[in-house]
């Protein structure tokens, strides 16, 4: 009874962690609906006036404080925030406004690769090597296929999309970079709450003078209902819940598996757009997908292969180091 017991929630894990990979894949063909009908700026300060909220709470629990440190530490923050939320928002909706979220599913995954090499030249002990080199050729081939070969040219501009796409990704991989020695000075959870804080504070400031025109009654009460549940999505489901889902499923079957998985969210990104905004397929994006995936690989061995959106799993995995630092304290 007991080896039963242990297996059906082992199994009760894996369908949790897959139906989180399902909801990460939908929320690309979800923000391209929900850039079509807001201004980039206007969507994101939405979507974290949405999120922030329980971004603040997960940090109040876990911390019991939201104390930060000194008016330095608050200025590299809330810089490291206007990455991680301002600016990723804005490229993130404007890129699926242009072009198709089948695309730019493909060309985020390229976010390790470009991790590895900004960090290469950054930090000292991990520099840019043959291996790496050559991990990130394969990647670069594989978005080059994308933006020459994808049957979704029925769309507004792909080029400037997929462009728009790329500098997100970058921008993530700076993000990413820079942040790692603040985060040995900060808590984590209060390290991402701060941030989310300062990079929502840029978008509302930024919608408010670049979007003044749309702040009408008639946009809000006009706008479909599709979009305001789409925000809702991708700041609770695919923010909120799939962070504490996913959390819980490391500890049960550990990173190693939930790795695998993970590289599925592109998958599930296309499988969507297709399903629902009738988005063309092809070959070419499997092989694009190999070819990218093999190029994170190469260059992040020990790394998760697919690298979501900053408020998946970046918030994830702070929550997993603080979980283990705080284990290693009461051992």
């Amino acid at each position: 009874m007991v080896v039963a017991d242990k297996n059906s929630k082992l199994y009760l894990s894996y369908l949790a962690l897959f139906s989180v990979t399902m909801i990460w894949g939908g929320s690309w063909p979800i923000g391209r609906v929900i850039a079509q009908n807001l201004p980039p700026l206007l969507a994101s300060a939405m979507r974290y006036s949405i999120a922030l909220p329980f971004f603040i709470l997960f940090a109040w629990i876990a911390e019991r404080s939201l104390k930060l440190g000194s008016r330095k530490m608050h200025l590299k923050v809330a810089i490291l925030g206007v990455f991680q939320v301002s600016l990723y928002n804005f490229f993130y909706l404007s890129g699926v406004r242009y072009t198709s979220a089948s695309d730019a599913t493909l060309i985020i995954s390229l976010t390790p690769t470009l991790t590895a090499l900004i960090a290469s030249k950054v930090h000292i002990d991990e520099k840019l090597n043959l291996a790496k080199i050559i991990g990130l050729m394969f990647a670069l081939t594989g978005v080059a296929l994308v933006m020459l070969q994808s049957p979704n040219t029925d769309v507004e501009d792909r080029f400037l999309g997929n462009f728009f796409i790329f500098m997100a990704s970058l921008i993530w991989a700076t993000f990413t970079v820079f942040s790692k020695p603040v985060l040995k000075q900060v808590k984590p959870m209060i390290f991402t709450a701060w941030g989310s804080i300062y990079g929502w504070i840029v978008l509302v400031v930024l919608a408010l003078v670049v979007d003044f025109d749309y702040l009408t009654a008639d946009t809000f009460v006009n706008l479909d209902t599709n979009v305001y549940l789409g925000l809702i999505y991708l700041a609770i489901l695919a923010g909120a819940v799939g962070n504490i889902v996913f959390n819980g499923t490391i500890k049960k079957i550990g990173s190693s598996n939930t790795a695998i998985f993970v590289n599925f969210v592109p998958v599930f990104g296309i499988t969507f757009s297709v399903i629902l905004l009738g988005e063309a397929f092809s070959l070419w994006y499997l092989v694009s997908f190999v070819l990218i995936v093999t190029g994170v690989t190469i260059v992040n061995r020990n790394l998760i292969l697919y690298h979501p959106p900053p408020d998946h799993l970046s918030f994830l995995k702070r929550f997993k180091k603080h979980k283990m630092r705080d284990t290693k304290n009461i051992k």
